[in-house]
């Protein structure tokens, strides 16, 4: 990881019964600190950027020897 970057996850995760699981999940990746500069190299401001992450998963068995799943993640 880079200084001044920051990784934080949490995540759950279900049984159903007849069906299999579902699972539900946060990521964030922030990163701050960094000075902005102009085309002269004169400080500007503060520069500081975040992504999250929103995932839902589930799976299950469709037989003895079939297993199914899929995700869904949203980024903003």
């Amino acid at each position: 990881m880079f200084e001044g970057a920051r990784y934080e996850y949490a995540g759950m995760a279900y049984r159903i019964s007849g069906f299999g699981g579902i699972g539900v999940s946060w990521i964030q990746l922030a990163m701050g600190g960094s000075e902005g500069r102009d085309d002269f190299n004169y400080y500007t401001e503060d520069l500081s950027v975040s992504h999250n992450a929103f995932i839902v998963s589930g799976g299950g068995a469709a037989a003895d020897a079939l297993s199914f799943g899929g995700s869904l993640k949203m980024i903003y």
